[in-house]
């Protein structure tokens, strides 16, 4: 009799995010790769279930595309995709009671999302409604205020003489700056414009004044020099890469500096500092040169730059401060593969995905300032079904 085949997949947590005193991670896998949402209070404590894919609906099937969580984390704002469509509808869920708001945003696709520091709302991309069977054209930035109508939400960016443009918007850790990343046609170089939060949404218009031509009739010195006002207009998003020559990433800002990984003149890529007020090439400041290997990921953790490079066929990951002095190696338990790199600037640790050929993805946590760490979570087996 031959032997019958069982799936049994290995369940795999993802890199866990951190905001306020809260801890967030997905674990996905099994025969259905499911996806559930948990949360806990602390880093090693008892998880509790936010949202279970499965359990959404006995008819459809759901993927939970993507998720953000508000700086106080206290909602998490996530994309759902059924039946395989690459369209998603975005929800907001209320961590402490672990129920949905009323938000519900519609005609979302090829966006990310991210909230202004005080919780108020996120950035997102979307289409005007239209026929789902015909061509996605002229996507727009818009705010989306908690708690409020999808109808109400505030239009950041469109222009209406690129139909293929789409946006993607990081608001810095510091909450000051919204980068947009502007992609065109899947290419891989892109433009970055970016927005101060700190100006108001909209500011006044200019004021014109009144034409001083004499003219018949009473009021005629009291209509010279009288000042017209005009309505207020949206604060305008400003350029600060505006050409298609390379592909640039955000990293993280200090005050009025921002950093990217680019390959902006050197195909193995590096990290550049740019000054908002002097933002021309010539300002650039490299703070990691090109190396020998491929610089394929970074981020900024407690101040340091941690940075993935694939050389001789597997992972190195090195540090640096943030002017670019090397601060070493983060060792890791043989050659493999480093991925799901997540962390941010006010965090402690660092945590990312190692694998090898022999063995599954486990998340490691590596902390800068004790300069150690080790497996976080190993994958556990999956029950068979």
């Amino acid at each position: 009799m031959a032997k019958r085949d069982t799936q049994i997949d290995a369940n795999h947590d993802s890199a866990p995010r951190h905001y306020a005193e809260r801890w967030f991670y997905t674990r996905s896998g099994g025969v259905q790769n499911e996806t559930v949402l948990y949360v806990a209070d602390s880093l090693d404590g008892a998880p509790r279930t936010l949202l279970d894919t499965k359990t959404l609906s006995k008819r459809d099937t759901f993927a939970l595309k993507q998720w953000a969580v508000s700086d106080d984390g206290k909602y998490v704002a996530y994309g759902l995709a059924s039946g395989g469509s690459d369209w998603e509808e975005w929800h907001v869920l209320d961590v402490d009671t672990g129920k949905p708001t009323d938000d519900v945003l519609k005609w979302v696709k090829l966006s990310t999302t991210s909230w202004r520091r005080d919780g108020t709302g996120f950035f997102y991309s979307r289409y005007d409604e239209h026929d789902k069977g015909g061509a996605d054209k002229f996507q727009k930035l818009y705010f989306h205020r908690l708690g409020e109508s999808q109808d109400d939400d505030l239009l950041i960016y469109e222009n209406k003489d690129q139909p293929d443009w789409t946006f993607a918007a990081e608001v810095s850790d510091g909450g000051r700056w919204l980068i947009i990343r502007v992609t065109r046609n899947n290419a891989p170089n892109n433009l970055v414009l970016y927005r101060d939060l700190a100006k108001p949404y909209r500011q006044k218009g200019e004021k014109k004044q009144a034409s001083k031509a004499k003219a018949p009739g009473p009021n005629v010195r009291n209509m010279q020099g009288k000042k017209i006002k005009t309505e207020s207009v949206i604060t305008p998003v400003e350029t600060l890469i505006g050409d298609w020559s390379a592909g640039w990433e955000f990293l993280g800002d200090t005050k009025n500096t921002l950093y990217f990984l680019t390959d902006a003149d050197a195909p193995r890529r590096r990290i550049v500092a740019i000054d908002v007020d002097n933002p021309a090439k010539t300002n650039w400041k490299e703070v990691v040169p090109q190396a020998k290997g491929t610089l394929q990921s970074a981020c900024i953790v407690n101040r340091s730059l941690v940075t993935v490079y694939m050389q001789d066929a597997h992972s190195v990951v090195r540090t640096f401060d943030l002017k670019g002095k090397t601060l070493g190696d983060i060792a890791l338990p043989g050659p493999g593969t480093v991925s799901d790199l997540e962390g941010r600037p006010r965090d402690q640790a660092v945590f990312y995905t190692f694998s090898t050929t022999a063995a599954p993805s486990a998340v490691y946590r590596y902390d800068l300032s004790l300069q150690s760490g080790g497996v976080w979570r190993a994958p556990e087996p999956a029950q068979a079904k």
